[in-house]
This record gives structure tokens, C-alpha cells and sequence, in this order.
């Protein structure tokens, strides 16, 4: 009985907490379009996401180029906890002009994300991060 009751309680746990995991790794992604909303990861359901070592490229004058989040509050939010964004190339070959605002790299209403160790070039809003009372402690 005992073997039954912490069984079930684990798998209890273990549902409660079921996540996606989402790796992407080694891809390249080019646009060419004025408009663009990027590389866009779901945020449906909680996922474990590791964006590793991929390559975008893009002109777009409005947009993302990586978008890991939300740009308000929504029951979506902070569905990617924890995510690691790194390895990434992203180049803009934009014509730059007053009131371009692609994002590079967005995680807006995600918390823990790990962004390090990308090479942004060019990127007219490189790394974007939003929240309500957001607080960074590294």
C-alpha cells in the first residue's frame, strides 16, 4: 500500500510539472521581407527551450528576428522559464534609417532567461527584455 501511495504521488509530480522540450540547434534562417516576425517560438505550454547555435539573417524594417516571448501580459507568459538562448549568429543587412525597430532577440515576460554568447550584428534593437518589474541580478 505504502508502494502505491508514493507512486502516485510521483507521478502526480511529475504530470504537474510536464514541460516541451524544444532544442534548436544548427539551423539557419534567412528573410528577406519587409516585415517580419522572426524566428517565433511557441509559448502555448510551459517548454524547456535551448535556441543553440543558429544563424539568422534578415532585412526586415519592423518586427523580430528571434522572438522567445510575449509583448504584453497574456496567460502565455513566462511558458519558456528558464530558456537558454546561445551560440547565435544574427545579422541585419538592412538599409538603416530613422524608425527602424526590428528586435533582435526578444524575451519579453519570461523569467530566467539565459541570453549569453551571441554575435548580433548590426541589429538595430539587439536584445530586448520586458516585464513588469523585472529585476536583474547578473
Amino acid at each position: 500500500m505504502k508502494f502505491i501511495l508514493i507512486l502516485s504521488i510521483s507521478l502526480a509530480g511529475i504530470l504537474v510539472n510536464a514541460q516541451t522540450v524544444q532544442v534548436i540547434e544548427g539551423k539557419t534562417y534567412t528573410n528577406n521581407d519587409d516585415k517580419w516576425y522572426g524566428v517565433n517560438i511557441s509559448r502555448l505550454a510551459p517548454s524547456v527551450l535551448t535556441f543553440k547555435n543558429n544563424s539568422i539573417t534578415s532585412v526586415n524594417r519592423y518586427g523580430y528576428m528571434l522572438c522567445a516571448g510575449d509583448e504584453i501580459p497574456s496567460i502565455y507568459n513566462n511558458n519558456l522559464d528558464a530558456a537558454v538562448i546561445t551560440g547565435n549568429r544574427i545579422k541585419w543587412n538592412g538599409s538603416p534609417e530613422i524608425g527602424i525597430i526590428p528586435h533582435g532577440i526578444f524575451t519579453g515576460y519570461n523569467i530566467n532567461v539565459k541570453v549569453k554568447y551571441n554575435y548580433l550584428d548590426r541589429v538595430p534593437m539587439a536584445i530586448i527584455r520586458k516585464s513588469n518589474g523585472m529585476t536583474d541580478v547578473s
